[in-house]
Order: structure tokens, then sequence, then C-alpha cells
């Protein structure tokens, strides 16, 4: 950066603050889809088979349904009518044997399933709160297992995992919340088989809305989700401390944002692409800054930069260095006016010394050869 010595915080190592959620899919749509026993098409084709078979007798189980709850306690006849109705209830939104089938097990004996490091994480967090009412259609069966070994416990309609619920998977991920057509929606927590959980809102299977996504190395973002990606205002923080605050755009920093890092060092302003871009203002823990333009992490274009020590420059700056026409200034009053070339006086200038005479004079590479009288 010229004049500029290098730091441990150069805006050139942004990148290795890129975002975590570029590693790994953030939400349950990756488990479900890798877990189906079915392809999604085929899935479509089980469920509309069995919506089709179970269509006459919908509309009839709602009348009974309200029946049997108009019925009088201790009357062996509606006693019966009860166990009748119940079981027509189940009948109506249990899923297909193709689909899932009873478990045989109690719901309590869920936890066997879950694995080590999500027990861990369960252990530090509060349980999981339902704060929506039930859907009065769905009902509440055993424990169902699929085909490939996750098991589901919770609501159910017509055929599909539908309300809230629960369900554990083969390598021991797991997901408490609500859900509509079998997929994650509304609110709900999944807990990955590593440590990593996502706490937030769902829809269609995918982080979508409010959420907080925690790594198990201590990293973490909280702010909006789009189609499982960070979009939207969100605060990043890794685990030295170093944070990010502001907007993003398909799991990238882009907008307007705040960079800080652990020395105190910070950047504030535009971002693009996850690099710094545009213009913004960038402040090192030694108490040097730069405010003006920005091209992929770079010093590019206009800007000024100070030194704690009073000195300064103003001008133009090409990939970092100053480039093209500046002024330098240092603490006694004298400052050089002119051309700069890859960080160093390069061309015609001008130097004012403290006394205010000014000597203009032609430099090569950062060395004077010359000095210009009146007449050349």
């Amino acid at each position: 950066m010229g004049n500029c010595q290098a730091c441990m915080n150069d805006p050139q190592n942004l990148n290795e603050y890129g975002t975590h959620q570029n590693a790994k899919q953030t939400s349950l749509h990756s488990i479900v889809r890798r877990s189906q026993p079915f392809s999604k098409a085929s899935l479509a084709e089980i469920v509309n088979t069995s919506q089709h078979q179970l269509r006459t007798s919908q509309k009839p189980s709602i009348n009974i349904q309200k029946e049997a709850s108009l019925s009088m306690v201790g009357n062996g006849v509606d006693s019966q009518k009860q166990k009748t109705n119940s079981e027509q209830l189940i009948s109506v939104h249990c899923p297909i044997a193709q689909l899932a089938q009873p478990w045989g097990r109690p719901a309590s004996e869920l936890q066997n399933l879950i694995g080590p490091k999500v027990k861990m994480v369960l252990s530090k967090l509060k349980e999981y709160q339902y704060t929506r009412g039930d859907d009065p259609e769905a009902v509440h069966l055993e424990p169902q297992i699929f085909e490939q070994g996750m098991v589901y416990d919770g609501q159910w309609k017509y055929g599909l995992r539908q309300g809230r619920g629960r369900q554990v998977w083969r390598e021991g991920s797991y997901y408490e919340g609500y859900w509509k057509n079998s997929c994650a929606h509304g609110h709900g927590r999944l807990i990955h088989a590593d440590g990593d959980y996502y706490e937030g809102e769902w829809d269609n299977d995918k982080a979508h809305g409010q959420g907080k996504y925690v790594h198990a190395d201590g990293a973490s973002y909280e702010g909006c989700w789009k189609d499982d990606k960070q979009d939207g205002l969100g605060h990043e923080i890794w685990p030295d401390g170093t944070s990010y605050k502001g907007a993003y755009i398909q799991s990238k920093k882009e907008g307007h944002g705040i960079f800080k890092w652990p020395d105190g060092s910070y950047y504030e302003g535009e971002f693009l692409d996850n690099a710094i871009h545009g213009m913004g203002t960038y402040v090192w823990g030694d108490g040097r800054t730069y405010i003006g333009q920005w091209r992929q992490n770079k010093m590019h274009g206009l800007g000024e930069f100070k030194w704690a020590d009073g000195r300064r420059y103003k001008g133009s700056y090409q990939n970092d260095k100053k480039q093209g026409y500046g002024t330098f200034d240092w603490p006694d009053g004298s400052k050089y006016v002119g051309e700069w070339h890859d960080g160093k006086q390069h061309g015609l200038g001008s130097v004012v010394d403290e006394k205010g005479e000014e000597h203009r004079g032609r430099w090569d590479n950062g060395t004077l050869l010359e000095w210009i009288t009146q007449k050349d």
C-alpha cells in the first residue's frame, strides 16, 4: 500500500472469513431428500393414490368426529362409536405402508436414536417451544419408521406429516418443529449429526425467514434467510471474535455492512460478491485510516489515507498502491504534489517545504532525478 506497511488485517485476507454456509447445506431439505425412500415424483404418485383412495371417506370422517365430540361419556354405545371413529380417523390420516409403518416402540425411545453430538447440543439449549395452535384436522399417530431408517413422531394429515412433529435420521440428526405436506414448514429446529444446528423459520424444507445457524466450532449467523441461503440483513460471528453485520444476497456479503476484527480494526462501507467493493472506510488497530473507493478488497480509485503520526495522502489508487495524481503531506507542513506510479513518486511533481517554498522536479521510481528550474 505504498508507504502503508502491511498488517495482519489486510482487506485482501477478507476471504478467510467467507460465508460458512457455502460448505454445507443449512436446511432440512438435503437430509430429507437423501433419506426419502422414494424420489419426489414417485412419492407424489403414492400420495396422490392414497388421497384418491381415501377421498370418499374424508368428508364423512369430519361429520363423525363432530358427532363423537357430542356423545355422552359412560354410554356404552357412544364409547364404541368413539372407538370406531378413532380407527376411521387413523385410517384416513396414516401414511400408506409403502411410505412408512409403525415403529413398534414408544415415543420415549426416540431419544436413543439421537446422535451423541446432537444430545450435547440439546443439553445446552432450552426445550423447544411450540408457539402455534394445532391443525384441527391433523391427528397424532404412534411413531412411524421410513424405509431408510428415519423415525417420525408427530401429527399426520391425509398421509402426510402435518402440524407438530419431530424426526430422527439414521445418522442421528434431529428435527423438531412444524410440518406441512411432509416438509419442514413454519418454525423449527434442526440439529445436524455433527453438532451444527439451525433454529428459525422454514418454507418447504428450506431455511426461509428469520433464523439462526450455529456451527459446532462456535461460528454463527443470525438474520434473514431466503431459499436456504443468507439473504437480507444478518449478523455473522467467527470463533476468533471477527464479525460482520450487514446485508447479504444469495449467501454473500453484498450491500452495506460493517466488518470487525479482534484487534479493533474495522471496515464500514459497501460489499460486492463477498468482497470490499465500492465506497468505504477502513480503520486499522494502529490508528491508520483510509476513506475512499475499493475494488475487490483493494484500495482502487480516489481516496484519502491517514497515518497516526500525521502523514496523509490524498489522491488516486490502483490495486492498493498510489497511482496517478496525488498529494502527500508530512507532519511538519511539507508536502509532495504530483504524479505517482506503483506507490512511489514517479514523473513530474512539486515539493513544498515547511517554509512554503515550492520546488518542481522529476522523479523516477521514488528517486529524485533533477530539480526543474524556471527556464525548464
